[in-house]
């Protein structure tokens, strides 16, 4: 006996209404909840994104900006500041050095006159020694600043005494050479990271002038004393430059919408901190998204029955929501469907729906 479909309705009679929208309230509620209901997902670093990850909100990513400013910062070229009155205040130095060794030597020539003068045994008097000169010559320092006594202590005693042994020629040789090797040298810029450069580059230059070994040690003992920094850090200069160099740095704005990991890749570091700014490691569920499923059921269902309060006829009630049901719960299907395949690779699959 063949089965005619078209007599269930009489078959089940004034039931068969509300069993049909209670069926189709039911698949609907089943297919749908899915993708309605939310997840508590928890991204790890390492981990192979299941899905695609996307940014669910427009947001600064501050720990990407901190590290760009950063970055800035320290690209900035430091400012120096070169100090031109350098070179003469250290060539005063060396000049007043040699004078004040010349004065002692003249003194001591005066001395020594006037013993030799005074001497019934002329032979009985001689030439001061260098060790009794160097006292003559520290006396003077008593009349120097604080600056200038601080570079004539610099230099040890036997390199005074040193200068005593020499005879005249060779005194002003040392002079001469001293001079012009500090006036030459700084007037370069010399900074912390090139002063012994320069030092050394000053001494093996002397190697072609034509003096004496000890003459030479002299004047390498001068070098070190008198070739100083000339040119230092301005740290408020580059305090400033590094600052404006971080306000130029534009923020890093994760856009909504924007991949952070495409679906089968690895969650890297930089992507984990978009996570973390974007909070979607601390997102917690939600039983509103399931209630509101509900209540645009029952709105359904409150809407279909006032349609067939208001219909005369019940056979074209019976027709229309059997037609209704049918359609809705294939539609949904359908779209169920179209977004199970929705991948990145096809982002268009939505539009076969026959809208």
């Amino acid at each position: 006996m063949k089965f005619d479909i078209k007599k269930i309705p009489d078959m089940i009679g004034k039931k068969y209404i509300p069993i049909v929208l209670t069926i189709m309230s039911l698949v609907l509620f089943v297919v749908m909840r899915s993708s309605v209901a939310q997840k508590q997902i928890v991204y790890k670093e390492g981990q192979l994104a299941e899905d695609t990850i996307r940014a669910n909100k427009t947001i600064e990513n501050k720990v990407e900006t901190e590290e760009k400013q950063k970055i800035a910062m320290e690209s900035v070229t430091p400012e120096y500041s070169f100090d031109a009155n350098k070179a003469k205040t250290q060539v005063d130095l060396v000049t007043s050095l040699f004078d004040m060794v010349n004065k002692t030597n003249e003194d001591a020539d005066a001395v020594y006159n006037e013993k030799l003068n005074a001497a019934k045994d002329k032979k009985s008097v001689s030439q001061l020694s260098a060790e009794e000169k160097l006292p003559m010559l520290k006396s003077q320092f008593e009349k120097l600043n604080q600056n200038s006594l601080a570079y004539f202590q610099s230099y040890p005693d036997s390199f005074y005494e040193g200068l005593f042994n020499f005879n005249p020629e060779e005194l002003q040789g040392i002079r001469e050479q001293s001079i012009s090797v500090v006036e030459t040298v700084m007037n370069k810029k010399i900074r912390n990271s090139n002063l012994q450069m320069e030092k050394q580059a000053a001494k093996e230059q002397l190697q072609y002038v034509n003096i004496t070994t000890s003459m030479r040690s002299s004047v390498n003992t001068v070098i070190d004393k008198s070739i100083v920094v000339n040119e230092v850090l301005n740290e408020k200069a580059t305090e400033q430059l590094k600052q404006n160099a971080k306000h130029n740095v534009q923020p890093v704005i994760v856009f909504q919408g924007e991949i952070i990991v495409r679906e089968g890749e690895q969650i890297d570091a930089k992507a984990m901190d978009k996570i973390e700014v974007l909070g979607l490691n601390n997102q917690s569920t939600s039983v509103f998204p399931m209630l509101a499923l509900i209540v645009t059921l029952m709105l359904q269902l409150g809407l279909i029955a006032y349609i067939i309060k208001t219909q005369n006829e019940e056979i074209s009630a019976v027709k229309s929501i059997t037609f209704y049901a049918v359609c809705i719960t294939l539609a949904i299907f359908f779209m169920k469907m179209l977004y199970l395949f929705q991948k990145d690779t096809l982002s268009n699959v939505a539009l076969l729906f026959p809208a």
